[in-house]
């Protein structure tokens, strides 16, 4: 077994206290597996009526044809589902997954397939609604890590950036902290349990049991690995980031004071951000910020179309683990991390009237272009 292989096998093994249990996973799959397989099927069964329904109702659309472009992500979603469901099962028995010693080959080659479905669902969402995005900073990616990712969150299309750039195209190991929701997705849960992901209880009363599973996607680095974090929490819309910025002015003046400007963004949540910062072993920390994405934030702007033809602009901004502050300045750490995401807001913002125009969801597409 090579260094880089007994490092992930190790790492993982590390993770896996934090993990379900077997009864407990196998009795969620039970459920998300047949649900996935039967809604593929019935969209398969059904796909010459939905088809001809799409087309006879294109031109009575404000978008014409995004309901059916929708239908088409859905059913590629799907059918992506099931596929890559059929894939890692038979990756887990070409390699012996089921024989103790065969976790190093499992993790490498689960790492690829993971990459693989990241772009799968990043070309499927460019493709079916017509995204044309730009970036800055990518550079930043060519040298080695380890890396703390954190990502600004608008939508569900934002998450194939990690896999699709920091996976696929710069070849990082990426070890995601993603909210326990995910689960019941069947292809991200077995990906996510076979990686030692960390999956997030929200709202959980054991708080200090989250920070350490959290934390503990540091154990091992070495410079192929990244950790992908949103510190946000949730996704971004205008109304729940007036709900946030009003909590946070009920339930704590004083960080209300330091965070109540912001308007295009969510404040970070300061939890487990701030405790990996604080244990960072010397990685470097990659912030990924981006505008465009808030168009597609729910199903409901993906069928009316409001996602159609969206530019998205994605920026990287890559700070040295030399340039952070000493990690047991926890205060200068908070500060260091409210500053990135003040400045994040004002890029947002200085971009948003250009990317997004404020009429850009009941004007004609047309008119959205440049």
């Amino acid at each position: 077994m090579s260094v880089s292989d007994r490092s992930a096998s190790d790492s993982f093994t590390r993770f896996s206290r934090f993990q379900d249990d077997l009864l407990t996973t196998w009795r969620r799959r039970f459920v998300t597996i047949p649900i996935i397989c039967f809604f593929a099927a019935l969209v398969w069964v059904l796909s010459p009526l939905w088809l001809l329904l799409g087309v006879l109702t294109a031109p009575f659309e404000k978008r014409p044809f995004a309901r059916l472009r929708f239908l088409l992500f859905v059913s590629g979603y799907l059918f992506g589902e099931v596929l890559f469901l059929l894939l890692l099962f038979l990756q887990w028995l070409f390699l012996l997954g089921f024989l103790p010693g065969s976790r190093a080959r499992m993790y490498r080659a689960t790492v690829s397939l993971s990459n693989l479905w990241g772009q799968v669902l990043y070309l499927l969402g460019v493709y079916s609604f017509d995204l044309r995005l730009s970036f800055e900073g990518l550079d930043s990616l060519e040298k080695p890590g380890p890396l703390i990712v954190l990502s600004r969150h608008a939508s569900l299309g934002d998450t194939p950036l990690a896999p699709t750039y920091f996976g696929s195209q710069y070849g990082f190991r990426l070890r995601y902290i993603v909210k326990s929701e995910l689960k019941n997705d069947p292809v991200f849960d077995v990906i996510g349990k076979r990686l030692g992901s960390c999956f997030v209880r929200r709202g959980s009363k054991d708080s200090g049991r989250e920070i350490e599973s959290v934390c503990a996607q540091l154990d091992g680095l070495s410079p192929n690995d990244a950790v992908i974090l949103y510190p946000e929490g949730t996704r971004f819309s205008e109304a729940k980031q007036r709900q946030i910025i009003e909590k946070i002015h009920r339930d704590n003046p004083s960080l209300f004071a330091r965070v109540g400007h912001l308007k295009h963004v969510i404040p970070p949540q300061l939890g487990g951000a701030i405790e990996l910062l604080a244990r960072n072993p010397g990685a470097d920390i990659v912030i990924v910020q981006h505008v465009g994405y808030e168009v597609a934030a729910t199903f409901r702007d993906l069928i009316d179309g409001r996602a159609l033809h969206q530019r998205i602009h994605v920026g990287f901004r890559r700070f040295t683990y030399q340039d952070l502050p000493k990690p047991d300045d926890r205060e200068a750490l908070v500060t260091w991390l409210l500053q990135r995401w003040s400045e994040m807001d004002e890029w947002v913002g200085e971009r948003k009237p250009e990317i997004i125009p404020k009429s850009a969801p009941d004007i004609a597409l047309a008119e959205a272009r440049p």
